[in-house]
């Protein structure tokens, strides 16, 4: 490998590197929001720990983001040719510096099994194995409650009717969009205000209507609505403190197990953020979705 130095775990949500001479700790963040709130969930007390100016490359979409945790030193942007994911070696002179100086690395989590880590979730395993937090840490979440709302001009006079629905995820493909569908038009029948929540040109479910803006803006409406109910998607990290209820559904990745598909939801639990307010399941069949859709009705849209 080409750099040396003490690879601490395999991790994708961010790449850690600490310079050993010098007071500096460099944080490549990923494509994901979701990851990227992970991957930022301790950075007060990183920093605090470490004694070391944080450095954060990032996508300029999301500049915004890293802003809001108040702690980062200095933010630099991607060369706009770098539109995927994000790999080290575009970094030479990062390379150089691991040659020189040796790094710490942090890089893909998944391939963690969950058995070698206890059945901790993520968050633990970033504190605990990741970051050596040994005392009690908190979550540090970004706080957009004060971004305007353009989107929904309906939103202070029926926040409470409305529901978003997201059917849309980078990693989860496998979404029953029947299910969706139906939970959308029992909504409508219900006297709710239903949204789709669509990047692009995606399309809104039937009947209901189309919801287009930023995450930042997302962030904000999320704290004046009733639910969500959504597939696993980073979105859900980013609103874990917010007031909505979230409904969450998992789908299982085709061709792996049970147990497979089972580890991977409680790796990422959105509850682990400390989420009250919410129903999470892997969904494996469209009337175990629903049966889970009317508990969560009775439970947060009475």
């Amino acid at each position: 490998m080409w750099y040396r130095g003490k690879l601490i775990a395999l991790y994708h949500l961010c790449v850690m590197i600490v310079r050993k001479h010098k007071d500096e700790c460099y944080i490549i963040m990923s494509t994901s929001i979701g990851d990227d709130v992970y991957g930022m969930a301790y950075v007060r007390d990183m920093k605090e720990k470490n004694k070391k100016r944080i450095i954060v490359y990032v996508h300029e979409h999301k500049r915004k983001l890293i802003e809001n945790y108040g702690v980062v030193d200095e933010i630099r942007s991607f060369p706009k040719k770098y539109k995927g994911w994000i790999r080290i070696n575009y970094f030479p002179s990062l390379i150089n510096l691991g040659k020189k100086h040796g790094i710490y690395s942090i890089m893909p989590y998944h391939y963690i099994p969950m058995e070698k880590n206890n059945g901790r979730d993520c968050l633990k395993i970033i504190r605990e194995s990741l970051l050596g937090l040994d005392f009690t840490p908190q979550i540090q979440y970004p706080d957009f409650s004060q971004e305007p709302i353009v989107s929904l001009s309906d939103i202070e006079r029926d926040g409470n009717k409305i529901i978003i629905l997201n059917y849309s995820s980078q990693f989860m493909k496998n979404v029953d969009m029947a299910l969706f569908q139906a939970i959308a038009d029992e909504l409508t029948r219900n006297g709710f205000k239903v949204y789709t929540n669509v990047v692009g040109t995606q399309k809104p479910l039937n009947n209901t209507f189309a919801l287009n803006c930023s995450f930042y803006e997302l962030y904000a409406i999320s704290n004046k609505i009733k639910a969500i109910i959504s597939v696993r998607s980073g979105i859900l990290d980013l609103c874990a403190n917010t007031k909505a209820a979230f409904l969450v559904y998992n789908f299982p990745f085709p061709g792996e197990s049970d147990l497979y598909n089972e580890e991977w939801m409680h790796r990422f639990d959105v509850s682990a953020w400390g989420k009250k307010n919410m129903i999470e399941i892997l969904c494996k069949g469209y009337e175990q979705g629903m049966s889970a859709f009317h508990s969560f009705k009775t439970q947060y849209l009475q």
